[in-house]
């Protein structure tokens, strides 16, 4: 388990390191070596744009073909198959079905078993979602995709949430009426609080876990076996070695009666555990050479049977002072392990880089229009910067003349009068200069004011204006969908006329940058003031906060982040916990007050 553990934090850690270093180059690394498993060849581009297919038809398809290539050969294969699918769902918005929340399952249990668990998650709840708004899924399958959710997070170790979705599988179970799944059920909260070190609780779950079988078909023995094996390893952590023991045996038993091979051998695992614990060395060394023949009669030499019976005789020649086999077997342990980290890094790997390799033609369009609009920034700094130095010379130029011109009546008028009284119109040259200056820094004080009131305003209006826009485009798509109806000369005159109001539109990038300008410009003085109390906030967050300072919407956010309000939600939430607020307080209200 505590193997598990580890690779487990090393693969999520790969994958969060991965995703960072990917997404932080500049453009010309955006190009992810070997990224195989997205290459769509020209066949697969021509089934994508096919029309007279309907999205739910190609997704259906592409999901046959993702399950035929199920393999680890195949494995990029089906991948790409469903990142395809995913695809088609963002592009062409397929009503929600089962086979839709089965392109999410799969992915999902993909992402989860790389590692990446947060995002694995997430697609199986989708999947979770769809196949609650799906006609035709019954309670069983909503059960045991709900229980898989649940599993995903004690895996992850976020309990509380696995402690949510185990108690919902529960609820799910007693409405199926099937003894077995309530069983099941009872069973994973029996686990989930055995790892929260509630043993109590956990034993009160097994309890009732055992009290809800029926013992009448093949299934409720095996259920029956997991559960005595779960009561057996908590006997185990409470150093109840003889009790783990006596169950252990019975396991074997009722293991024998339903041939589960692979549970006979783990009740054999477990007892040579507990014996090398209680220095039972003879009767450890019996049960140890136990499984190694029973292992090798009924085919069981996977590679982590090999790994947990080599970490058991690690453990009895420690016992024995053998050292030179202790360090063999410990040395042939740290390979195997390194071997399947490799393995599933390789994994990992892969499925980032279909992952990045399919965001990356969206994403490098708007690589190219930030870089373009950095260059015209560029020029026109430039052009400001000659600007500035033209004014220093000639403001030296200025200078030099007022000075020499100083000079000269001072020399011109040498007796005293005139000296006082040249000194007297210097006086009040300054005097008049400084008022002059006073004034102009006011009236450009006021211009600025008046400035940002106007891009403050300019601000709301674009912000409406995308909005808009996004409805417009909807609207468009409509008719252009209506338009498959109509006859050859009037799609044309519509075509027209739609592509007339779309050229319109293509100045909402250029406004988009406007907004960000006028909200950096609006904001720069609390940016600053908000840097001094959390200084580890980034630029992304440092925007969020800058919006919600003007009171704007999650949904207004979205448009002008080009992002869904569920994301910006997720945004503030994370950004939240930075900032150190309670549930209670207001977001907003605590942006106002710094």
């Amino acid at each position: 388990m505590h193997l598990l553990q580890v690779k487990n934090y090393f693969l999520l850690f790969t994958f969060l390191f991965s995703s960072l270093f990917l997404f932080s180059q500049e453009d010309n690394n955006w190009v992810v070596p070997n990224s195989r498993a997205f290459t769509l060849d020209e066949s697969e581009l021509d089934f994508l744009s096919n029309n007279k297919l309907r999205a739910e038809e190609k997704i259906k398809e592409l999901l046959q073909q993702a399950e035929k290539a199920g393999t680890e050969k195949q494995r990029t294969t089906s991948i790409r198959k469903m990142l395809m699918a995913i695809m088609l769902e963002e592009a062409e918005n397929p009503p929600i079905s089962f086979d839709l929340a089965k392109v999410h399952i799969r992915f999902g249990d993909y992402l989860n078993t790389a590692g990446a668990w947060k995002m694995g998650i997430e697609h199986s709840k989708i999947a979770l979602d769809y196949m609650r708004k799906s006609e035709g899924v019954n309670s069983d399958q909503l059960y045991n995709m709900i229980g898989k959710v649940g599993s995903y997070y004690m895996l992850s170790e976020q309990f509380d949430s696995a402690k949510v979705y185990y108690n919902l599988a529960l609820a799910e179970a007693y409405k199926t009426k099937n003894p077995l799944w309530i069983s099941a059920a009872y069973n994973n909260l029996g686990i989930l609080l055995g790892k929260l070190n509630k043993p109590t609780e956990a034993t009160e779950y097994f309890i009732k876990a055992k009290e809800s079988l029926l013992y009448k078909e093949k299934n409720d023995t095996i259920l029956l076996i997991s559960i005595l094996d779960n009561v057996a390893e908590m006997e185990t952590a409470a150093y109840n070695y003889q009790k783990a023991i006596e169950i252990y045996n019975t396991k074997i038993e009722l293991a024998e009666k339903v041939n589960l091979h692979w549970q006979h051998l783990k009740s054999i695992v477990g007892l040579c555990k507990n014996y090398l614990l209680l220095n039972n060395r003879n009767t450890a060394f019996k049960q140890l050479k136990r499984a190694e023949l029973f292992m090798n009669e009924q085919k069981l030499s996977n590679i982590t049977n090999q790994i947990v019976l080599a970490q058991l005789w690690q453990q009895y020649y420690e016992q024995t002072s053998n050292w030179h086999e202790a360090a063999l077997k410990q040395k042939w342990v740290t390979q195997k392990n390194d071997s399947i980290e490799q393995h599933n890094n390789l994994f990992l790997n892969e499925v980032l880089q279909a992952m990045v390799a399919g965001e990356v033609a969206k994403f490098k369009k708007v690589v190219q229009i930030h870089k373009l609009q950095l260059q015209q920034k560029e020029k026109d700094l430039q052009i400001a910067e000659q600007k500035a130095r033209f004014n220093k010379i000639l403001a030296v130029v200025f200078i030099s003349l007022a000075v020499a011109l100083i000079l000269l009546i001072y020399l011109f008028y040498r007796n005293r009068s005139n000296i006082q009284k040249t000194n007297l119109e210097l006086k009040n040259y300054n005097l008049k200069l400084t008022e002059a200056e006073l004034k102009n820094r006011e009236l450009e004080k006021e211009k600025l004011a008046r400035e940002l009131e106007f891009k403050k305003g300019d601000l709301n209006d674009l912000t409406l204006y995308l909005s808009n826009l996004k409805e417009a485009n909807t609207k468009m798509l409509e008719r252009l969908n209506e338009a498959k109806n109509k006859k050859p000369e009037e799609q044309k005159e519509l075509i027209k006329e739609i592509s007339t109001e779309m050229l319109t539109q293509l100045s909402s990038d250029k406004k988009t940058g406007l907004i960000k300008e006028n909200v950096s410009q609006i904001n720069k003085e609390f940016y600053d003031k908000l840097l001094q109390l959390f200084p580890d906030l980034t630029k992304s967050e440092l925007e969020l906060c800058g919006l919600f300072r003007l009171n704007i919407s999650n949904k207004e956010i979205g448009v002008l982040k080009n992002i869904s309000p569920e994301s910006v939600k997720m945004s503030r939430y994370r950004l939240r916990k930075k900032l150190g607020l309670k549930p209670g307080d207001d977001i907003y209200r605590f942006v106002t007050k710094i």
